[in-house]
């Protein structure tokens, strides 16, 4: 299930998604490409995770962010 979908470039969006395998949900942060034909493909450059690591991500983006700002 996509949850997000963020322009990376013209010919690159990441996908936020939710993702099920072998009965264990993770979240899927991928970067996919746009071919000839217009259809989007995963692409290798990406990262899963699990539901055990998923908010100290959220809080190290979030201070990426802060320090961004600062």
């Amino acid at each position: 299930m996509i949850i997000s979908e963020i322009q990376k470039n013209t010919k690159e969006v990441v996908r936020i998604s939710v993702e099920d395998y072998k009965g264990h949900k993770f979240v899927d942060c991928r970067v996919y490409w746009q071919d000839e034909a217009g259809d989007w493909k995963p692409s290798k450059k990406g990262i899963a995770l699990n539901d055990e690591c998923i908010d100290e991500v959220i809080k190290g983006l979030q201070k990426a962010s802060k320090a961004l700002e600062g």
